[in-house]
């Protein structure tokens, strides 16, 4: 990388720097303007283009396992009912 101690050149490159981030922040602008006037009437693209706006990411996470008192567990019909009596216990609590 080359350095400059020279004033001029840094007062350049300033201003091309900020040049350029004026020009990213207007096509970004435009881009989910443009984006958000056609998803007008769907929700779920409005949502995609807000979550795309905050810079969000989206994933989705599988439970493989849950570990219980009696060891780990596996199946999905067990996993549902390993949630059960931690619910009812919330509920007896509330």
């Amino acid at each position: 990388m080359m350095q400059s101690n020279n004033n001029t050149d840094w007062l350049e490159f300033k201003g091309a720097r900020n040049t350029l981030n004026k020009a990213i922040k207007v096509a970004k602008k435009n881009y989910f303007t443009t984006g958000l006037e056609g998803a007008k009437n769907d929700s779920k693209k409005t949502w995609k283009l807000i979550n795309e706006a905050k810079d969000r990411q989206t994933s989705r996470s599988r439970i493989l396992d849950i570990k219980t008192e009696n060891g780990s567990v596996d199946e999905v019909a067990e996993i549902s009912g390993g949630f059960n009596p931690t619910a009812l216990l919330i509920l007896e609590l509330i």
